[in-house]
C-alpha cells in the first residue's frame, strides 16, 4: 500500500506541470498614492479539450534564497493586498476554447510597506482514468500583481563577487541586495575580454527579481575553456522601468597551477 501511494503521489506531481490554461497577462505593476483605486483584467483560455470548473484564489508570497517562490496565506505577509482586493468572478466553468476575463479592483493602502504584492492564481483539476486507475492532473498558473507607492525609493548594490573554479569550471557568484522599498527586476549582460580587448565569451540573464531587503546570488558561469593569462569579466545591469545602468569590471588570471585566481 505505501508503495502504490508513493507511486500516485509522484505520478500527481509530475502531470502538474502540465497546463490546460493560458493566463495573460502574467505580471501588473501600478505605482499609485495612498488610498488610490485602480482596476485590472485577466484573461483565462481553457486550452484543452475538456470543460474546466476554475478557482481563483489569491496568496501572499515571498522568494526563497535560491529565488524560488513560496507561497503564503493570503493575509499573513506584511506585504499582503488582502482587504484591499475584490476579484470578479472568484469561480466559473470554462469549456474548451473559451474565455474569461476575469476583473479585479484594488486600493493602495497608505500605510507601510510601500510595496504590496499578490499572486493571485488560477486552479483546476482533471480526474483521468485509465485501466481502472485514477490520476488528478492539476493545474496551477499564476498572476503576480504588485502595487508599489509613488515616492518608494528602488536602491541596488553589488555586496560581494566570488570566484568558483576548478581544473573544468570556472563561473563567478555575484552577491547582489536591494536596499530599496520596492522590488528590483534586473537583466544582466556579461563578457570575458583578453588583455587586447578582444571578446572571448558572452551571455546574458534576464528577470531576476529581488524583493526589498532581500539577497540575491547570481551565478554567471562561463563555458569557454581559457588558456592561462590575464583576462578582464565586464557586466552591465540593467534594471526594468529605468534607463539606469551600473557596468562593472573584474580583472582576474588563469594559471596553470589551479587554473584560476581572482586579483
Amino acid at each position: 500500500m505505501k508503495k502504490w501511494l508513493f507511486v500516485c503521489i509522484c505520478l500527481i506531481l509530475s502531470l502538474r506541470v502540465s497546463s490546460s490554461l493560458l493566463v495573460e497577462p502574467s505580471r501588473f505593476e501600478f505605482i499609485l498614492n495612498p488610498a488610490d483605486k485602480t482596476t485590472g483584467a485577466i484573461k483565462v483560455s481553457n486550452i484543452t479539450d475538456t470543460p474546466l470548473l476554475i478557482s481563483v484564489k489569491a496568496y501572499d508570497w515571498i522568494l526563497d534564497t535560491d529565488g524560488n517562490l513560496e507561497n503564503l496565506a493570503f493575509g499573513s505577509h506584511p506585504t499582503t493586498l488582502s482587504g484591499s482586493m475584490k476579484f470578479n468572478p472568484k469561480q466559473f466553468n470554462l469549456s474548451p476554447g473559451q474565455t474569461q476575463i476575469v476583473r479585479f479592483t484594488l486600493t493602495m493602502p497608505a500605510e507601510e510597506p510601500k510595496e504590496r504584492r499578490t499572486m493571485v492564481f488560477f486552479e483546476t483539476e482533471q480526474i483521468a482514468s485509465t485501466g481502472g486507475i485514477q490520476t488528478i492532473l492539476q493545474t496551477q498558473i499564476g498572476t503576480v500583481i504588485y502595487a508599489g507607492l509613488a515616492k518608494a525609493v528602488a536602491s541596488f548594490q553589488v555586496l560581494d563577487i566570488k570566484k568558483i573554479s576548478d581544473d573544468i569550471n570556472l563561473a563567478f557568484d555575484l552577491l547582489c541586495l536591494n536596499m530599496g522599498e520596492v522590488h528590483i527586476r534586473l537583466n544582466l549582460t556579461y563578457a570575458v575580454m583578453d588583455l587586447n580587448g578582444q571578446e572571448l565569451f558572452s551571455e546574458q540573464t534576464v528577470g531576476n527579481v529581488i524583493l526589498p531587503g532581500q539577497n540575491q546570488v547570481l551565478h554567471l558561469p562561463i563555458t569557454k575553456q581559457l588558456s592561462p593569462g590575464f583576462y578582464k569579466l565586464i557586466g552591465k545591469f540593467s534594471f526594468d522601468g529605468t534607463q539606469n545602468i551600473l557596468p562593472f569590471v573584474i580583472p582576474f588570471t588563469i594559471d596553470i597551477a589551479n587554473k584560476g585566481g581572482l586579483q
